[in-house]
């Protein structure tokens, strides 16, 4: 951050003072916990912990970043799921620790990192006219009509950097220091994966409430693990058991169970069959033995979140105001809009499962020509 580049002069002795004991502070803290944000923008801070060895970022998307020298972690809050990055050298830490923000990084960036840091003090000190005004530093520029402030806190760990113009704030960095316990770490519980899956890319005008909601959704049918799910289809009912390391099902073709690289089938009327392989071959296995998986089971197998995709490309994402009932049950519905198609989820408000899913489509002329539908109960 440049603070306003003006003519090069010595700085007072005062504000060299004040300015080495908050460059010293800052050098002297190799562990925090910081809130660090924009006050230009409405984004929720970013919440950082760094250390020596470590600098974890808990980011406004809901996605934490855990960086190490040789390895970035990054975890998605919604889906409960990990995935990591091996560094192809080591990188100095906690002063890489930006490179992962999404948003705020130049706030952050001066945190972490030492040279942007020293260099930002070096050019403080240049200029005389920075003075001590209770526990900041101001620079004022009338001619320009130019603000620079540099609060700082009873420790001299800076508090905040504004840059002002005309009385307009041009640039305006936070830092709120908190224990490292208001940093959220990576759960031992993520599931580790290959890589996270990308968020849907819903409507920029949906409806903040409704964003939540399809953010609840996510998140618990990302953790089905250890339930026992009934579904009922167009073509049948399916009972399908997923966790410890295995999935099984039974349907109207038969049963199956999938437990890491065995796949085992019972096809109705006929005997036990094995096979061994990748299992990205199981459900052309299963079809090939005249066998289909329910719509939740499919999800699984190909190592997707069950729905997600249903979200994507949308033109309409849409909370119906009101509640129905369905089976004794009060439930939300969400009305998924996109060409040709028009998808309702009615889902559990409180738990965020979905009970059923009913789809339709239409033809150019707005025709209903084919339609439908799954119920869904979890144990």
């Amino acid at each position: 951050m440049s603070l306003v580049p003006f003519m090069v002069l010595i700085a007072t002795p005062e504000a060299v003072a004040i300015s080495n004991k908050i460059e010293a502070s800052h050098t002297k803290l190799t562990k925090a916990a910081v809130y660090v944000w924009d006050g230009m923008s409405n984004v929720i801070p970013t919440k950082v912990s760094f250390s020596g060895t470590a600098c974890r970022l808990e980011m406004p998307n809901q996605q934490i970043a855990e960086v190490k020298a040789n390895e970035i972690r990054f975890y998605d809050e919604i889906f409960n799921q990990v995935a990591s990055l091996k560094n192809p050298k080591p990188i100095k830490i906690p002063d890489s620790g930006a490179k992962v923000a999404i948003v705020q990084m130049e706030p952050i960036a001066w945190l972490l990192d030492s040279t942007q840091r020293r260099e930002f003090f070096k050019e403080l000190r240049s200029d005389n006219r920075w003075r001590i005004r209770g526990s900041s530093l101001v620079l004022t520029d009338t001619k320009r009509k130019a603000v620079s402030e540099i609060h700082f806190d009873n420790s001299f760990r800076v508090t905040q950097i504004k840059l002002s113009l005309s009385n307009r704030a041009i640039s305006d960095w936070k830092y709120r220091y908190v224990s490292d316990s208001d940093v959220p770490t990576i759960p031992t519980t993520a599931k580790v994966v290959k890589g996270l899956p990308p968020r849907p890319t819903i409507p920029k005008k949906t409806a903040g409430k409704t964003v939540l909601f399809v953010q609840k959704i996510w998140r618990t049918m990302s953790r089905l693990e250890g339930k026992k799910i009934t579904q009922v289809a167009d073509d049948g009912t399916y009972q399908l058991t997923y966790g410890s390391g295995k999935m099984s099902e039974s349907g109207p073709k038969g049963s199956w169970t999938m437990a890491g690289k065995t796949l085992t089938m019972t096809p109705k009327g006929s005997q036990l069959k094995s096979f061994q392989g990748s299992p990205d071959k199981f459900l052309d296995v299963l079809r090939s033995k005249g066998m289909f998986v329910s719509p939740i089971a499919r999800y699984i197998v190909n190592r997707q979140i069950p729905f997600l995709d249903m979200f994507d490309r949308t033109d309409d994402v849409n909370l119906v105001n009101g509640a129905i009932k369905m089976d004794g049950r009060t439930l939300s519905v969400l009305s998924l809009k996109r060409s040709g198609i028009h998808i309702r989820l009615y889902v559990d408000p409180a738990s965020g499962r979905i009970a059923k899913v009913s789809s339709d489509a239409v033809d150019s002329s707005g025709n209903l020509v084919s339609g439908s539908q799954l119920k869904i109960n979890y144990q």
